[in-house]
């Protein structure tokens, strides 16, 4: 099974890294997520089994 990232706002699946300037410095200890539908940017996006 592959575990996909949902976006907490919209729900959508289509989530990439977000190497945005201002996470850069802190991709290390906490990597940063965008959802590509919404937008939302955060640390934490739940994980499901596709």
């Amino acid at each position: 099974m592959v575990r996909k990232r949902i976006c907490p706002k919209c729900k959508s699946m289509d989530i990439t890294n977000d190497w945005s300037v201002a996470n850069i410095a802190r991709e290390f200890a906490n990597p940063a997520f965008r959802c590509n539908k919404c937008g939302f940017t955060g640390t934490f996006f739940p994980e499901t089994e596709e």
